[in-house]
């Protein structure tokens, strides 16, 4: 079965989903299991709230190819106002996908809260990241001489990620112990914080591996990929107690929920860095691939069997499509939180 993907990637420094996305093709590639052209694949995997025209026209034109549909989120988490573009990406899962996935259980959770409905195929499957260039260093020395090196990423400049917390530990961090960097986009201009622009995958992994231990102050993520690229290479994290983070760090660091908890927090984890250290366990892009690619072969053969699984589009679909499309423009406009649009897409 070949597999492809419907998403506009983007080459270079850009957001998590283009990353993991663009690690999973190529773990398929090399599995020959890839075709860039919808029209040659058996599956096409669609992601969050991307391409839903698209999306549309190929269950038009391909009405028998299996649809798989990767739901971030809830959207709504990250911006109060974009209640109905959840509302959306759900009516797509619903009558459209005919199986989903979802990055986290906390985001499968709490979707179901806003009102998702469970499909018969659907599975959570964490985000990985590539290991021929996040990997830990194999110059690790369990003593620690210098400053403790700190470091945090952010592509967004969304305050929701964490950017509250950064500037605490800015202003109240012992520099003289602790060395801090920051890659990415900040709202805020740091006075003791090396800030760092955007860069490539590869950079990015060079520093990390030249750092001791991650910050992560996000307050919503459904799989953050900069917790899986910080643990890939060999980081312990101290995470912001909230959302999915501690579903995807586990036992490879500790929680805080405040910058003063932070600064105590790191001190904590120093005590027992190489415990942290060792307690790293995750698995690589091609197992999660494997994981997907077995959801498939699932769908495939139930369809197979003559279950008559696959989704098809009809008026009544395409009506509330158009509906919710435009109100979720308006609502994000306007930053609005038009709720009362619940009733029609239930």
């Amino acid at each position: 079965m070949k597999i492809s993907i419907l998403f506009k990637f983007v080459i270079g420094p850009w957001g998590g989903g283009n990353q993991f996305l663009n690690n999973l093709k190529k773990a398929w590639e090399r599995q020959d299991k890839y075709c860039n052209n919808p029209k040659d694949a058996d599956f096409i995997l669609f992601n969050s709230h991307h391409q839903f025209k698209n999306v549309i026209k190929l269950k038009l034109k391909y009405p028998q190819k299996l649809f798989v549909h990767r739901i971030d989120g809830p959207m709504s988490g990250y911006r109060k106002h974009n209640t109905l573009l959840d509302k959306l990406i759900f009516l797509f899962a619903k009558e459209l996908a005919d199986g989903v996935v979802f990055q986290s259980q906390w985001s499968l959770n709490k979707s179901k809260i806003l009102g998702y409905t469970s499909k018969s195929f659907e599975k959570v499957i964490h985000n990985r990241s590539d290991r021929e260039i996040f990997y830990p260093s194999k110059a690790y020395s369990s003593i620690i001489k210098g400053k403790i090196k700190l470091i945090a990423l952010s592509w967004s400049s969304n305050l929701k990620k964490g950017f509250d917390i950064y500037s605490y530990l800015d202003k109240n961090l012992d520099f003289n112990k602790y060395e801090f960097t920051f890659i990415g986009n900040s709202p805020v201009k740091f006075t003791n914080i090396k800030q760092l622009k955007p860069m490539s995958p590869e950079d990015i992994s060079t520093h990390l591996r030249e750092s001791h231990i991650m910050v992560f102050a996000s307050e919503v993520e459904s799989c953050s990929n900069t917790i899986i690229e910080g643990l890939s290479c060999g980081l312990p994290i101290i995470y912001k107690n909230d959302s999915s983070n501690p579903e995807i760090v586990k036992q490879s660091g500790l929680p805080f929920s405040t910058g003063r908890e932070a600064i105590n927090v790191i001190s904590k984890l120093m005590k027992n860095y190489n415990e942290y250290k060792e307690s790293i366990d995750i698995s690589s892009i091609i197992q999660v691939a494997d994981e997907y690619y077995s959801l498939f072969q699932e769908i495939h053969d139930k369809k197979v069997s003559n279950l008559n699984l696959s989704s098809n589009i009809n008026s009544n679909f395409l009506l509330k499509y158009k509906a919710l499309y435009m109100l979720s423009k308006l609502e994000n406009k306007y930053r609005l939180n038009l709720t009362k649009s619940k009733k029609f897409v239930n």
